[in-house]
């Protein structure tokens, strides 16, 4: 997945790029624990009663299924398609430029 967005970016930001992804998915990570936690807390869910743990669980797993429903919607052929990767002969020349560089 990384590999394939980098090659969809421009030459030179794939660093970028890359902490970009990472910070998506760290926010997205961090949001869904506070989001459970909210849940949990809502639905008085603590260490010793368990009694609504059913439905926090039931929310979860209906989220779980309206997000693989929804996924299939942004899926939809728009006519997009990938090009090849080719490097021009001034790009191949910065990249060996750049490795020689790397070996000094």
């Amino acid at each position: 997945m990384i590999v394939l967005s980098t090659r969809l970016c421009p030459l030179g930001i794939e660093g970028t790029f890359f902490a970009l992804l990472m910070c998506i998915d760290s926010l997205g990570s961090l949001s869904s624990k506070w989001g459970g936690g909210l849940v949990l807390h809502l639905l008085h869910v603590t260490r010793n009663d368990f009694t609504n743990l059913w439905l926090a669980i039931l929310i979860r797993n209906g989220l779980r299924f309206a997000t693989l429903a929804n996924s299939g919607a942004s899926l939809d052929d728009d006519g997009l398609e990938l090009a090849p990767f080719q490097e021009t002969n001034e790009e191949a020349k910065l990249l060996i430029d750049e490795e020689n560089s790397l070996k000094t």
